[in-house]
């Protein structure tokens, strides 16, 4: 399939990891304008927060830089490993990696299908993970956020003052209005139309609210 991408605002994730929202942790900060982009805890080689952790955030575009859509939003404080020679950039979609480290294997994902958990061929390769979405890119075996459900929390990825870090989020031209799930684009780990093995096996990602390109 062809790679493709569509605004991150048309989309929303179900959150499939394990795992609550932790009510213990405010936002985090210490990025120049953003908030889960900080140097300080994201894209680190030592984990700042407990891996698999959860934080829930409502996107408010009145306020701030006035971005995205209004809803609630859920990060995931995620390990990376083993990403594809396309490497991981803000919107790059993310499965687990299945050649990890036995104490983190539910929280270390990859964007590349050959190392991620798939199975059930039917046109292109599903994907049987939980999906998350990159807001950066990322140093393999580093540590940092994720968006895994709700709406895009544009307002919280600030790039500069007035701008988010994510914009586009990968596809695979196949995407309608309706269900997404993650898979093999042939490339990369990408979002593609539901099919109805994945709606029946509750592998769906998250829905879209118009097709992509």
């Amino acid at each position: 399939m062809a790679i493709s991408t569509l605004v991150a605002e048309s989309i929303i994730l179900y959150d499939n990891f394990p795992g609550t929202v932790s009510p213990a942790h405010s936002v985090p900060e210490g990025g120049d304008f953003g908030f889960f982009n900080g140097s300080r805890h994201h894209n680190v080689s030592s984990a700042v927060y407990r891996v698999g952790e959860k934080i829930r955030i409502y996107n408010d575009p009145t306020t701030g830089a006035g971005l995205g859509e209004n809803g609630w939003s859920t990060m995931i404080y995620l390990r990376m490993d083993n990403q594809d020679t396309t490497i991981i950039s803000a919107g790059s979609v993310c499965t687990l990696q299945t050649t990890i480290d036995a104490n983190e294997k539910w929280f270390t994902v990859t964007n590349d299908p050959d190392s991620g958990l798939a199975g059930y061929t039917t046109g292109a390769l599903v994907n049987l993970s939980p999906a998350a979405v990159a807001i950066s890119a990322m140093t393999d075996e580093y540590y940092g956020w994720f968006w895994c459900g709700g709406v895009a929390p544009q307002n919280w990825l600030l790039a500069t003052a007035t701008t988010t870090s994510l914009v586009n989020v990968d596809t695979d031209t196949s995407v309608i209005a309706g269900p997404i799930a993650a898979t093999d684009s042939g490339e990369i780990v990408a979002f593609s139309k539901a099919l109805d093995t994945q709606t029946h096996l509750n592998l769906v990602a998250g829905l879209a609210y118009v097709a992509d390109a």
